[in-house]
């Protein structure tokens, strides 16, 4: 009786004064020492004339990927000719073996499934993807284009691309790309290679002799990297690769251009840049790519943006931070961002990037450094896994480093680097006197230079289309055996929630999504961004008390190093982890836990609601002229014609009760998809889930509100904007559509291609444009094919007419459609067909299956109904989709170029008026009336007013940590009201902090509670002891030894007391305060700090009046 008294008493002192945390369900999972295996796989083969080869064998994929890699860029660009080296990047895939046949680049586009290329000032890089039987063609072609030959591109061709480059120049240029080469200037010497732009006008008067010199001069092989993947026999590759390149003899001319260092000399300069808020830019050094002191530096980069954001929550004067890496692989420079409130804090915010370099890590201990450590080991498996990026993330190894070991190299650094040394050179080599500070201030942007004054000319080329046999069109395509997916083990638990298990052992990660069918389209009209924050803010429970054995295991499984992530879209909400394969079921846990046991942090709450007060309104309003396009589109007032709510207002009226409310609703285990993919044990995995989510509920989540459907005005509309500062004229067509996105897929991904291959003619045949696209665009809401692109704005009125001619035959359909109908669906069914191995591919693509409420064998059918179509089908789509009606136009750019593409087709179209004073377009009115007879939403439950934090008086004392707020060194240490130290409790009391002060008292009462009961288990040990009857003096057997058992009893008693009571009081004594982080102490501070001033209203009705800082 005494044992259960002294344990209730130690049960209800705890029960009393905290919250402890439910105890997360293990299941089976061990917490033990596992090794990690991981092979490349890379074979590596050099030809005779210096060509490097990597090739890598993979069997999950039924395509083939091509990565040539040359070791010229825009460094190598001539005195005058800046754009050069881009110039020819496009020129090579004009070259073609006899006139009037196909270019490289136009077989290619028959074989690909996507291809590409790229310039930087240190490399220019070609990828092709193709299904594994073009896997020779490709590899012929790319043989044809390192040849060369100036004989092979005719000086029609030659003028045309030179046309396209120059449009693409000038779509790329802006006010903050002028401003970005002018700093990089600043940081390199305006002589610098990395200060010129990759592409620029003095192209505009360059000859094809001089575009032959370059190619004859560097592209080749010797300076060539070649990197073939996908399931092929390497032996066959091998000796094709060798006959395909041997041939090709030629060698460089010279060495390649140098690249010095950046001036990192401790200066500063200010300047002004087309930018809305005051930012410090801090230009730090950085290794070069793949060179020794690379991997601290990854971890420096990480660490510097997570002290940098902590900044951001400490100082309400910082609006935004960002690090990140400009320059070249050859001698990049590392930037520190931070962006304030007012330029008169631009020094100081350049001085907190100092600050916060020179603590960085500080205090880090080996096991906190561990999972960032893992993180960093994860980003090159993963880098490793994901196909469609992999040749070229190894052809940068094959250029930059001079060993063969690859990624293997830097993965061994993770574990063999003295960390406590790399984090001090770290410190060192991010001090003031060695970086370059550059104070940017608001203002307009400088006068662009003018375009060189080379005509655009006329250009009327037929682009080469592979000849098919029309007949085609009414046959069905044979697909040799089904179409190659990825094995997936299906199922469903007893509580509605549908497994789906992807195992590929050859995978070194795992990635595990759990998709819930609710996204933001769901979202009730008062709670815009609900979904959203529902998703974002859960947090994993680290807030209540643990035992000590589960805050151990909690520790360990947080240090696998598993990464999450969550995603809203429209319909579906994805909660996402990825990790590391050998520990794969607790990576699935940490998904469990989260979803099961996880939390809305009041604290990451109220720092959300801070923030979205610093910021203001975040959003920009809708552009007027796109609002009334997107309205005469969608319809006044649909959700899609609406600017999308302001961030910073919509979080303001989130609270944790419209958090668990949504997740209560929709977060359950009925309908949703748990998706797992990667290397694991797959009985193991079924035992585990059955373990974790097996238990969850099985009630039906709520049903979804209805979205609103579209409304579109009767068309057809013509819309113009006029620009006057607009370097190309936009042009924008919209429908309407009115297929069916599921039923229809087929048949609308072979119109979409269809239309596409009709675009060519706008910049292969014209020159007119760097290329125009078509893309259905589908939402909950409805849904669009939309065709837009820049161009040249010479040649606008040709380019809208032809368009709007081209887009009407392929609704007419008719036989002069039939071969574009054949290429298009023989093309269309090669993506559908094509599978790209990896854990995270298989993973989006089940996701996305789930997400849309498709099945597994989705993919298939899709192929088969693609190979089964018929032109009557893709012109019935067609004809439902591209109807005059339902088409809206709108081109923009300078005003002469806007009319006459107008009066071309003989229209005369509607200018959106702007109000001076709002900025909306003049059919606002129009939206306002179709909203005012929608419902009004039903009212929410009322909530108790939340009691507003304290703010400091305008001339009050300010709270410091450490030292008084302002002061930069002082020899006093603490806490301060002004220049008065005062207590923590006192500091929380009036920061306003009366929840973490509740915490803290708690656990004040817990350790005194705990402690109490264990002195009291003792006392009642002492006293038992004490007062034990002496056996002794007891006459007769019976009695004495009814008087031992007795005193036996109680000594155990007493011994179970004494052992109870030590334990109870050593774990009260272990208890801390549960005071907050020095860097939450700042962040109270910073808050406090803030003045709020009460508005005060104008009497003429004109506005606020406001000063302070909210």
């Amino acid at each position: 009786m005494m044992r259960s008294t002294s344990l209730l008493c130690s049960l209800v002192v705890l029960a009393s004064c905290a919250r402890w945390a439910r105890e997360p369900r293990f299941g089976s999972l061990k917490q033990d020492d596992r090794p990690f295996s991981f092979r490349h796989n890379i074979e590596l083969v050099e030809v005779s004339n210096g060509l490097r080869v990597a090739l890598i064998r993979d069997d999950r994929t039924n395509l083939a990927t091509v990565d040539l890699r040359y070791a010229v860029g825009a460094a190598e660009d001539p005195p005058g000719r800046t754009g050069m080296a881009h110039l020819v990047e496009h020129l090579v895939f004009e070259l073609r073996d006899e006139a009037g046949g196909p270019t490289v680049g136009e077989e290619l586009g028959e074989l690909a499934l996507y291809m590409n290329a790229s310039t930087s000032w240190d490399f220019t890089h070609y990828v092709t993807h193709v299904p594994i039987e073009h896997l020779e063609r490709a590899i012929t072609l790319e043989a044809r284009r390192m040849l060369g030959r100036c004989d092979q591109l005719d000086e029609a061709t030659f003028l045309r691309e030179r046309e396209i480059v120059r449009n693409e120049g000038r779509e790329r240029q802006s006010a903050a790309t002028d401003t970005m080469w002018s700093l990089l200037g600043e940081v390199y010497g305006k002589d610098h290679p990395y200060a010129r732009p990759i592409t620029s006008d003095e192209i505009a008067t360059a000859t094809r002799e001089e575009v032959c010199a370059f190619i004859e001069k560097h592209y080749t092989p010797d300076r060539a990297y070649l990197v073939v993947t996908g399931p092929y026999d390497a032996a066959e590759i091998r000796g094709l690769i060798g006959r395909s390149f041997g041939p090709i003899v030629r060698k460089a001319d010279g060495p390649r251009a140098p690249v010095a260092r950046p001036r990192l000399d401790g200066a500063t300069t200010r300047r002004s840049a087309p930018i809305t808020k005051p930012t410090a830019l801090v230009y730090l050094s950085h290794p070069a790519w793949g060179a020794s002191g690379t991997v601290p530096f990854l971890l420096g980069r990480q660490a510097l943006a997570a002290a940098l954001s902590e900044a951001d929550d400490e100082h309400g004067w910082i609006t935004n931070t960002a690090v990140y890496v400009e320059g070249g692989g050859r001698a990049p420079v590392l930037v520190a961002g931070v962006e304030v409130s007012h330029e008169s804090r631009l020094q100081e915010a350049a001085a907190e990037v100092f600050l916060r370099a020179a603590q960085l890590l500080e205090g880090t201990t080996p096991r906190e450094l561990s999972p960032v450590l893992g993180e960093l080991t994860m980003a090159y498996v993963q880098s490793w896994d994901h196909l469609p990026g992999r040749g070229g993330w190894i052809a940068q190894f094959m250029q930059y480093t001079d060993h063969n070991w690859f990624m293997l190299k830097e993965m061994r650094q993770i574990t063999d680097t003295d960390w406590r040394n790399a984090i001090r050179e770290l410190r060192a080599a991010m001090r003031a006197d060695l970086a370059h500070v550059v104070l940017l201030t608001p203002g307009d942007a400088k006068v662009r230079a003018t375009p060189t004054a080379v005509p655009s000319g006329s250009h009327d080329l037929r682009p080469w289309r592979a000849p098919v046999d029309p007949a085609e069109a009414d046959r069905p395509i044979e697909i040799a055996g089904a179409p190659s997916r990825a094995r997936v083990d299906e199922y469903t638990l007893a509580n509605g929630l549908t497994v789906q298990l992807a195992p590929d052992p050859d995978s070194p990660v795992i990635d595990a999504r759990l998709v819930f069918p609710v996204g933001s389209a769901h979202e009730p009209r008062d709670r815009p961004h609900l979904a959203t924050a529902a998703a974002k803010l859960l947090h994993y429970d680290l807030e209540g008390f643990h035992e000590r054995r589960t805050l151990y295991k909690l520790d360990w499984a947080l240090s696998r190093g598993t990464e999450y992530t969550a995603s809203v879209s429209e319909t579906a909400t994805v909660f996402s982890v990825r990790g590391m394969a050998h520990w794969a079921d607790w990576h699935v846990w940490m998904l469990s836990w989260l979803l099961d046991q996880g939390r809305y942090n009041a604290e990451v709450i109220e720092a959300v609601h801070d923030a979205a007060r610093a910021r203001g309104d975040d959003a920009d309003e809708m552009d007027p002229v796109a609002r009334m396009f997107l309205s005469r589109l969608f319809g006044s007032g649909h959700p899609y014609a609406v600017p999308a709510p302001k961030r910073g207002a919509a979080y303001l009226r989130i609270d944790a009760d419209d958090l668990e409310r949504w997740r209560e609703r929709y977060f359950r285990a009925r309908g949703a998809t748990l998706v797992v993919s990667g290397a694991f044990d797959v009985a193991a995995m079924k035992r585990e889930i059955d373990e974790l989510f097996g238990p969850w509920s099985g009630a039906a989540p709520a049903d979804l509100p209805m979205v609103p459907p579209t409304r579109p005005a009767k068309g057809p509309t013509w819309l113009a904007a006029d620009d006057d500062e607009a370097s190309q004229t936009a042009i924008v067509i919209g429908y309407a559509t009115r297929s069916d996105p599921g039923r229809d897929e087929a048949a609308r991904a072979v119109v979409e291609e269809m239309i596409e291959d009709a675009l060519r003619d706008v910049r292969e045949g014209m020159g007119a444009s760097y290329g125009m696209h078509a893309q259905y665009v589908s939402g909950a809401a409805g849904g669009m094919l939309r065709v837009r692109g820049d161009v040249d704005e010479s040649k606008a009125d040709v380019v809208l007419s032809h368009v709007l001619d081209a887009l009407a035959a392929i609704r007419a359909g008719g036989d002069d459609q039939r071969a574009a109908f054949v290429r298009a669906r023989k093309k269309v069914l090669a993506r559908a067909i094509g599978r790209m191995g990896g854990a995270s591919a298989i993973a989006s693509e089940l996701a996305w299956n789930a997400a849309h409420g498709h099945s597994l064998r989705h993919s298939t059918i899709v192929a088969t109904q693609i190979s089964a179509l018929k032109l009557e089908d893709a012109v019935r789509v067609a004809a439902a989709d591209l109807a005059d009606e339902r088409r809206v136009v709108l081109v923009s750019g300078k005003r002469a170029s806007v009319d006459a593409a107008y009066a071309r087709i003989g229209v005369t179209p509607e200018r959106p008026a702007r109000d001076t004073d709002t900025g909306k377009a003049d059919d606002q009115d129009d939206d306002a009336r179709a909203t005012a007879d929608e419902p009004e939403p039903k009212p929410e439950p009322k909530r108790p007013p939340r009691r507003p934090r304290p703010h400091r008086p305008e001339d009050g004392p300010k709270l410091g940590v450490d030292a008084p707020e302002g002061t930069i060194a002082s020899t006093q240490r603490g806490l301060f009201l002004g220049d008065t130290r005062i207590s923590v409790e006192e500091f929380l009391r009036i920061a306003g902090e009366e929840e973490v002060l509740t915490s803290m008292r708690r656990r004040t009462w817990i350790r005194r509670g705990m402690f109490a009961a264990g002195i009291a288990g003792l006392a009642t040990s002492v006293y038992l002891m004490v007062t034990l009857p002496d056996c002794d003096g007891i006459q007769g057997f019976r009695d004495r030894e009814e008087c031992v058992n007795r005193n036996s009893a109680t000594k155990n008693d007493a011994a179970f007391s004494l052992a109870i009571g030590g334990v109870i009081a050593a774990i009260g004594s272990q208890i801390d305060k549960g005071e907050p982080s020095r860097n939450e102490l700042r962040r109270f501070a910073a808050r406090y700090n803030r003045v709020v001033v009460a508005p005060e209203v104008n009497r003429n009705g004109g506005g606020l009046v406001v000063s302070g800082r909210f």
